[in-house]
């Protein structure tokens, strides 16, 4: 039986298939998790770049403004920009290395930072296993395993990570995976990459975000992918669009019993 709400919803299958409507773009913002005393990461040297504290409220960051470098807090997140020289009509971009420090929920992050062109960067300082179960259970408490699956499923399209989410950038390598289409039973040909894999510890729930395209018009449905290659502790799973066309991708959430991988 298929419980079907309206868009921006769910739609949640009982034999461990969930499907989503969602009115979400293709890409939502990428985000990587900074774990550790120290990290290394690639920053925008044009755009402002984002550090979210996942643990609590974040202080104020410490730089050396002869780096060329400003910062700003908001609440849990420190907004870091690289200055831009500009010279008449050039414009002159940080390019040497910068190494700042992130005071996060009463803890230093050593940051080392190698400013490129490129579009802004989100990064989350993650907390303790013990603190994110903590946040968790305090959000999930007495809620169903469909309920939070459906909200997982949700928030991940929306790129709207809750702080007690531990997330993991995958190594984004395109894989040619043969489907057989539970529509029509005739296979057809995809390439899928792994993106994301987002686990909400003390929920026995996790998730794993791919992104698809194909190689002609392809109409797919949620049970294509219930197959050992998008894993086998499969609880729900959510397809965007239905229908993949060359030229455009689409995005696929498979909810997993247990740890996601």
């Amino acid at each position: 039986m298929i419980r079907r709400w309206t868009k921006r919803t769910a739609v949640l299958a009982v034999c461990l298939i969930t499907s989503v409507v969602v009115a979400t773009g293709v890409s939502a913002e990428l985000v990587e998790e900074i774990t550790g005393d120290t990290w290394n990461v690639v920053l925008s040297n044009r755009d402002v770049n984002r550090f979210v504290c996942a643990s609590g409220l974040m202080g104020e960051p410490i730089f050396s403004e002869e780096k060329g470098i400003i910062g700003h807090v908001v609440k849990d997140s420190a907004f870091i920009k690289f200055l831009i020289l500009k010279t008449g009509d050039t414009e002159q971009f940080v390019t040497a290395r910068a190494e700042f420090f992130l005071l996060c929920d009463g803890a230093y992050t050593k940051v080392l930072a190698t400013p490129q062109d490129i579009p802004s960067k989100t990064f989350r300082i993650g907390g303790s296993t013990a603190r994110r179960i903590e946040k968790n259970r305090a959000v999930y408490s007495g809620r169903d395993p469909e309920s939070v699956g459906r909200e997982l499923t949700e928030r991940v399209f929306a790129g709207d990570y809750l702080s007690g989410y531990s997330i993991t950038k995958q190594a984004g390598n395109w894989l040619t995976i043969t489907m057989e289409s539970a529509l029509t039973g005739k296979p057809y040909t995809l390439e899928a990459m792994h993106v994301r894999t987002i686990n909400v510890e003390g929920t026995g729930l996790g998730a794993r975000e791919y992104v698809l395209r194909g190689r002609g018009r392809l109409e797919m449905s949620e049970m294509d992918f219930a197959v050992p290659d998008f894993g086998s502790d499969t609880f729900g799973i959510t397809v965007e669009p239905k229908v993949l066309i060359p030229g455009r991708e689409g995005r696929l959430v498979i909810i997993s019993r247990g740890a996601a991988r």
